[in-house]
């Protein structure tokens, strides 16, 4: 089942797009992290696009999260190939393509596919790089009239303990 989303401007409450969204496992391809701040091409207000976050303004346990899932789902979907692949070869090599495996047999095409299709994922894939993500987003942060629109859109946007909150407590 596929699932289609719409985005209103919150001001004039027109639609500005409709997004396509299939049932698939997450990777990085959907971080959702960048540059939050919209204009309506109706109105030409600003607003907030909530499917986008500025990981420098995020709390340490959220942005972990979002890493760790990111290399989850990748981890998550080549151990599945594998089960699926390793299987269907232990088949082939026992010469018995009915459903009953032999357990250590598959096991033993299993565990050396899960270790190569891993590590082309993450060579594919690339999950995040949080410490280069929260970087960009501290630079776009420096422009303190970015900064204040964000704050000015969403009062709570500055999680406590973010990357951001800890620079400007220095400062």
């Amino acid at each position: 089942m596929s699932v289609y989303k719409s985005n209103y401007c919150p001001h004039c409450n027109e639609m500005i797009e409709t997004k396509f969204k299939k049932n698939t496992i997450k990777t990085n391809s959907n971080k959702n992290f960048g540059n939050p701040l919209r204009e309506c091409p109706y109105c030409k207000k600003s607003y907030l696009d909530d499917s986008v976050q500025e990981p420098a303004l995020l709390s340490p346990s959220n942005l972990l999260l979002k890493g760790l899932s990111s290399a989850f789902s990748t981890i998550a979907s080549s151990v599945l190939l594998s089960i699926l692949l390793g299987s269907y070869v232990a088949r082939i090599m026992s010469g018995n393509m009915n459903m009953e495996v032999d357990d250590a047999a598959a096991i033993k095409f299993i565990a050396p596919l899960a270790i190569v299709i891993t590590a082309a994922a993450f060579k594919v894939i690339k999950p995040m790089n949080l410490k280069s993500e929260v970087s960009e987003s501290l630079e776009r942060l420096n422009d303190q009239e970015y900064l204040k629109t964000l704050v000015r859109l969403n009062k709570d946007i500055v999680q406590p303990g973010s990357a951001y909150d800890k620079i400007k407590s220095k400062k």
